[in-house]
């Protein structure tokens, strides 16, 4: 589907919009929910204030996107590129932002309590310290569970284990010694995300 779509205020819930050509387009305010947009391209468009909740945005071209004030609760972002995307104010909770590019994006006042960052590319993002608070990764380790970080409070949990990032990280280099540990590599890297959100102790004080 490669046909441009103007929708503002429109209402495209559930609407099948596979790989459409919606680059530049206003779609500002509008019902998107459930809507499957994967591999939609929607560089340059006008999300702000639209309903995204649910929607299947894997794979989405969002570059540049205005998406202030969108609700994305519970959308399926998975490696969508997010590059330079406007997303302050936006509710991207519960929303699996698996291996999402966000390099450079804006995601000051985001809500993104209970998103899936893992894999995620934060370079450059900003984001607001006082709003963001628990991260979580996952399915991963052995358990095949989510892992996540409470980084006001330096808390991971992890199965049984709760304790600081610190201390997951020498329980991690413990229990998984061998380098090539499909598993332990997978906390590596979830560490390594946890620890680009870390409060630094002068300002958690």
């Amino acid at each position: 589907m490669t046909n441009v779509i103007e929708g503002k205020r429109a209402d495209l819930s559930s609407a099948d919009l596979r790989r459409a050509n919606l680059s530049g387009a206003d779609l500002s305010s509008a019902d998107l929910s459930r809507a499957d947009l994967s591999r939609a391209n929607l560089s340059d468009a006008d999300l702000s204030d639209a309903d995204l909740s649910r929607a299947n945005l894997s794979d989405a071209d969002l570059r540049r996107a205005n998406l202030s004030d969108a609700y994305l609760r519970s959308a399926d972002l998975r490696s969508a590129d997010l590059r330079d995307a406007d997303l302050r104010r936006a509710n991207l909770s519960d929303a699996d932002l698996s291996r999402a590019n966000l390099s450079d994006a804006d995601l000051r006042r985001a809500n993104l309590s209970g998103a899936n960052l893992s894999g995620a590319d934060l370079s450059g993002a900003r984001y607001s310290l006082e709003v963001l608070s628990i991260i979580q990764v996952g399915p991963i380790g052995s358990r095949n569970d989510y892992t996540k970080y409470d980084y006001k409070k330096d808390e991971v949990i992890c199965g049984c284990f709760k304790g600081t990032l610190d201390e997951f990280a020498q329980r991690v280099s413990e229990k998984y010694y061998d380098p090539d540990n499909e598993h332990g590599k997978n906390y590596v890297k979830a560490i390594a995300l946890f620890a680009s959100f870390k409060v630094p102790a002068e300002i958690a004080k």
